[in-house]
């Protein structure tokens, strides 16, 4: 059956895995590079250790068939021959494999490190552009400000220009008021002036038709002078009273006509016309004033329009802003979160390589020691060596001398 595995920490449980790091790729024969190579992994090529002449001599010793390659058994008595550097090569591959995991686990903090890194720069990046969206959103309530105090100033403007206009509506309501009370005085002194015109008229048509009619009693009665002859002197002094009511009446007229003539004065229709046109012009004034005050409230209107569009702006964009700040506080925190994150694995990770470094550093002197011990373990081996060579040289000496004088056979030998 198979081979049990030795027991633990035995030593030909130390020989086992020291023979497994030189047989890396479990071929079950080490060559002399393997053998270097390993000696070389372990810190064992030193000045102070061994070079690499002490380890070629070392594996021809290991080599005891001389083909080149060490097998398990060759090591294992190899071994036997170095214990000391066999427990040197166990405890440093324990210690390549507690630093092997031990890098490992430090890769695994930096790539920690590098991942709370990546997402520090991250989170700044978006720290970054959250500032940025925030000073964009202030920029804009400042621009929407500047909007509202020119929609104000335009608001004030138009105000000021609409209470002005007012007033002006104001004053040219009283000139035409002043100017429709100039002409309803103008027209009632003309139509004053029409009646009594009017009058005249009909007094002198009156008087007038009076003169025809005196007129035809006249030639009728002038007629008759021939015809009542006899009665002529009656009808003469009637004739002349005729004519003197004739000649009265053409007075009367005359004076008719005169008065009609005073009547139609032409300052009076000048005056009425000049009123006339005066209120033309007024009116005029007046709806110019009245359309101009109508432009100032569109203008007004609009300028409220615009204030309440740019506050409905400005509001939002307020809003915007808010919500950037908190977001940005927020980030902020984040921020300061991932780089304390940071921070405490860098503390971390400067912990791991103060103790590394202190366990290098008790390694290293405990390396140093061992490498001494190989060291004076290999002197001694060959100092043994030398030794025995010289006792065996010693011996066989003895014995050519003995088998030359015969005091083997004294000495029972």
């Amino acid at each position: 059956g198979a081979k049990p595995p030795p027991p633990p920490n035995s030593f030909d449980a130390k020989v086992l895995r020291a023979y497994e790091e030189f047989d890396g790729n479990k071929a079950r024969a080490v060559t002399l590079d393997d053998w270097l190579a390993t000696f070389d992994r372990l810190r064992m090529v030193t000045h102070t250790c061994l070079t690499d002449e002490t380890l070629k001599d070392l594996f021809a010793k290991a080599d005891a068939n001389r083909d080149r390659l060490v097998t398990p058994n060759e090591f294992s008595v190899f071994a036997e021959i170095y214990p000391k550097m066999v427990d040197c090569i166990f405890f440093r591959c324990g210690r390549l494999c507690h630093e092997a995991l031990r890098e490992q686990r430090m890769r695994a903090q930096y790539d920690i490190l590098d991942d709370l890194e990546k997402k520090l720069d991250d989170v700044r990046q978006q720290t970054r552009d959250l500032e940025i969206a925030e000073m964009e959103a202030r920029d804009a309530c400042l621009q929407h400000q500047d909007t509202i105090d020119d929609a104000r100033q335009r608001e004030k403007e138009s105000g000021d220009a609409k209470y002005d206009a007012g007033r002006q509506v104001e004053d040219i309501k009283k000139k035409l008021k002043e100017a429709k009370g100039e002409q309803s005085c103008a027209r009632d002194a003309y139509r004053k002036v029409e009646q009594e015109k009017k009058a005249a008229e009909r007094v002198t048509e009156s008087v007038r038709k009076r003169l025809r009619q005196q007129e035809v009693e006249r030639d009728r009665t002038a007629r008759e002078v021939d015809r009542l002859r006899k009665m002529l002197e009656e009808q003469e002094r009637e004739l002349a009273k005729k004519e003197e009511a004739i000649t009265q009446t053409m007075i009367e007229v005359d004076e008719a006509a005169a008065r009609e003539e005073e009547v139609g004065d032409p300052e009076l229709e000048a005056r009425r016309d000049s009123a006339d046109d005066e209120v033309r012009r007024v009116e005029e004034d007046l709806a110019m004033a009245q359309n101009h005050v109508k432009e100032l409230e569109r203008d007004h209107i609009n300028a409220v329009s615009a204030i309440n569009k740019a506050s409905d702006e400005q509001r939002a964009a307020q809003q915007r802003q808010e919500a950037a700040a908190v977001k940005l506080s927020q980030q902020q925190a984040a921020e300061a979160r991932a780089m304390a994150a940071v921070q405490k694995h860098k503390d971390i990770i400067d912990n791991v390589q103060e103790v590394e470094k202190k366990e290098d550093a008790k390694r290293d002197e405990e390396e140093a020691k061992e490498n001494e011990l190989v060291q004076m373990e290999v002197r001694l081996r060959e100092q043994r060596e030398a030794v025995e060579k010289r006792e065996a040289a010693l011996r066989d000496a003895h014995f050519d001398f003995s088998q030359e004088t015969g005091f083997c056979t004294l000495l029972g030998i």
